[in-house]
């Protein structure tokens, strides 16, 4: 602990505390840019007419947009696996560093553990070594849906939880600033699509049909990972930041 009668001592540890705070908010602000980048790189690829419109974010696994889909979940697994945070006080239950690695493990799982396609085999019988160890192997597609459905929860628990302890008065009562609010609703969204991807897969084949057509777990999911974005854009403080970069330019 810094000496407070120690102008150097106090200056050094205020230099270590404004450092970790840009850390924190720049590991913030790039998960909510990666978030926002990967369902519109996928959208202006399946709109554009160069590729075909999948009926989901993971089916785009089998198209020219394979590497950015893979290189953008691995991103935000690196991300949050470095991700600390605020450390869990007395009587709290989770903590931002353990929610957050078991979010970027999930979110790489989801990368490397692809779902399976007839006529796409993930991998070639010449490399599969290879992809066995990097978890890209022949699997179960319910390991694929079980990383997303883990990663969408913590993201949800970060939405729900997390990020409003920072909206607390002295006394432990929730403010319901306009941060806050922002962070409860993106963790509806998060569990409202949630829900509705679970019925897709409870629909009739005839019902689930038309949901392939219209693109329906596409829609949802990039819903969810906009929702995710927009948390971790607003934690980061990013329309702060933009402020403050216009306002210098300004001058």
């Amino acid at each position: 602990m810094a000496n407070p009668m120690n102008p150097r001592s106090a200056h050094d540890a205020d230099k270590a505390e404004n450092s970790l705070v840009l850390s924190f908010v720049s590991v913030r602000q790039t998960l909510g840019y990666i978030g926002y980048f990967l369902p519109f790189c996928l959208l202006v690829y399946g709109l554009s007419g160069k590729g075909r419109f999948e009926a989901s974010i993971s089916d785009f696994f089998y198209t020219s947009m394979g590497g950015i889909l893979t290189g953008s979940l691995t991103a935000i697994g690196v991300f949050l696996l470095s991700y600390s945070g605020y450390r869990r006080l007395p009587g709290e239950r989770l903590s931002d560093a353990w929610l957050a690695r078991v979010a970027g493990a999930s979110a790489i799982l989801v990368a490397l553990l692809p779902i399976g396609r007839k006529g796409y085999p993930v991998c070639p019988v010449e490399t599969q070594p290879i992809c066995w160890a990097f978890g890209a192997h022949f699997h179960p597609d319910i390991l694929h849906y079980a990383a997303a459905i883990t990663f969408f929860a913590c993201m949800a628990l970060f939405c729900l939880v997390q990020f409003p302890r920072g909206e607390r008065r002295a006394d432990g009562r929730l403010q319901w600033t306009g941060r806050c609010v922002t962070y409860v609703a993106c963790g509806i969204v998060i569990l409202a699509a949630m829900v509705a991807i679970g019925a897709y897969f409870i629909a009739d084949p005839d019902l689930k049909a038309h949901m392939v057509a219209a693109k329906y777990l596409f829609w949802f999911e990039s819903l969810a990972v906009m929702a995710f974005a927009t948390s971790w854009l607003v934690k980061g403080r990013a329309l702060t930041s933009l402020r403050r970069i216009v306002t210098r330019h300004s001058n």
